[in-house]
């Protein structure tokens, strides 16, 4: 009896072993076992950061010091110091380019992971740029739209809008490389096409003088009527800076907070994490295809108080947003 209980004892501490040493990555090296017992860490690093600093090379930022081998990135020269790792990419990128690394880094205790990224070309001199207009409602003739006021002068190459945030969206537009000055507008079309047209993308001048770049999403998926968020990114490149964020709700659900799904639920609490917005939503129950929500022409906030929904028929793509507020 004794050693029939040795037995099951050694056999069901063989077993919590075993799923213990399974839990951590399965790319560790010998280490592992030691790892365990001396309470070390069995979590491989994570990427936190892709960006290009320079038009041939970019920079991999992680969550804690990282080591490589020469046979572990292909096509590119690395280096590493720290948490970077810098790699040159041989040739230069434009802003409307990407190169996609594919490598591998371990942590001190051998806990390794593999990646393969898409990193964006470097824009020199990137325009500044605010949400400006939304309709997430469309009829046959007012599709769903979102308008960027273009705050700064640059290059818009790599601004990205997402619908959703940058690592959980839905759909996202990358926008090309056009020069624009404060003033210029671009509007986004969540449609396959611009309406009417055979177009993708068309670059016009409004009454104003001021360029208006009209964009299709490329999709017939359009944004959620009711609940939702808009993310506006210096670059589709992973950790690229959030700009500009717009949350939006009817208020009329009664799940998640009056979201509706966890999904978007789950995308705002993010948001409001990191502080890209910090208040409750904008109120889209009034707003229809033709009754944009419309930013006051105040300086930026970050909440709800700097949009207005339209009256009827005030919506203003492409140009100032002069409208009255809507009133029942």
């Amino acid at each position: 009896m004794v050693v029939l209980g040795s037995m099951k004892r050694n056999i069901s501490f063989l077993f919590v072993l075993l799923l213990l040493l399974c839990s951590c990555t399965s790319e560790q090296k010998e280490s592992s076992i030691v790892n365990f017992f001396s309470m070390k860490d069995c979590r491989p690093p994570q990427l936190m950061e892709v960006y290009c600093y320079e038009p041939c090379a970019a920079q991999l930022m992680f969550d804690e010091e990282v080591f490589i081998e020469d046979e572990w990135f292909s096509d590119c020269s690395v280096t590493v110091s720290g948490q970077t790792v810098s790699v040159e990419f041989g040739y230069e990128l434009t802003p409307d380019m990407f190169f996609e690394i594919d490598g591998k880094v371990c942590d001190r205790y051998g806990n390794s992971t593999s990646f393969c990224v898409n990193v964006w070309g470097f824009n020199p001199s990137p325009v500044s740029a605010l949400i400006n207009e939304v309709t997430t409602k469309s009829s046959d003739t007012q599709p769903e739209r979102t308008e960027l006021l273009i705050t700064g002068r640059g290059d818009l190459a790599g601004l990205t809008v997402y619908d959703g945030i940058p690592e959980d969206r839905k759909q996202s537009v990358i926008l090309p490389s056009v020069k624009l000055s404060g003033g210029d507008y671009v509007v986004i079309y969540w449609a396959e096409r611009l309406p009417g047209t055979d177009e993708d993308m068309l670059i016009t001048i409004n009454e104003e003088g001021h360029t208006v770049v009209s964009i299709c999403s490329g999709n017939k998926t359009g944004l959620s009527d009711d609940n939702g968020i808009i993310t506006l990114a210096s670059s589709p490149s992973q950790g690229a800076e959030v700009l500009d964020c717009f949350i939006y709700s009817s208020f009329e659900s009664t799940k998640y907070e009056g979201f509706g799904t966890k999904a978007v639920y789950e995308r705002v609490l993010k948001a409001k994490e990191n502080d890209w917005w910090l208040t409750q939503a904008v109120n889209s129950s009034k707003s229809t295809a033709t009754r944009s929500m419309s930013r006051r022409l105040t300086e930026d906030t970050d909440t709800y108080t700097d949009w207005y929904t339209t009256v009827s028929r005030g919506q203003s793509f492409g140009k100032r947003n002069m409208s009255a507020e809507y009133s029942e």
